[in-house]
């Protein structure tokens, strides 16, 4: 399960619960404006975390994707407009 609600961000962190129920997460990856990003995972809160100093972002509005599969190879994925304060 992905949970993403478009909005407006306005901190240093992002931070993204992502979770499956049945077999476990294998593997995740994001992209904010077709720039992959490096995330972090944490098992124990099923949070990936992102310093968005990483890539700097222009202007106020942008798309994050997000692919996630699980481990017995069921995909999802999720696109949400994101706007920085």
């Amino acid at each position: 399960m992905i949970k993403v609600k478009n909005g407006i961000f306005k901190y240093k962190t992002l931070k993204i619960k992502i979770s499956d129920q049945d077999s476990g997460i294998y593997s995740y990856e994001a992209f904010i404006d077709g720039n992959w990003m490096a995330l972090s995972f944490n098992p124990k809160t099923n949070l990936i975390t992102y310093d968005l100093k990483d890539i700097p972002l222009e202007g106020s509005e942008h798309t994050l994707e997000i692919f996630i599969t699980d481990l017995v190879g069921n995909q999802s994925n999720i696109k949400a407009i994101l706007y920085k304060k």
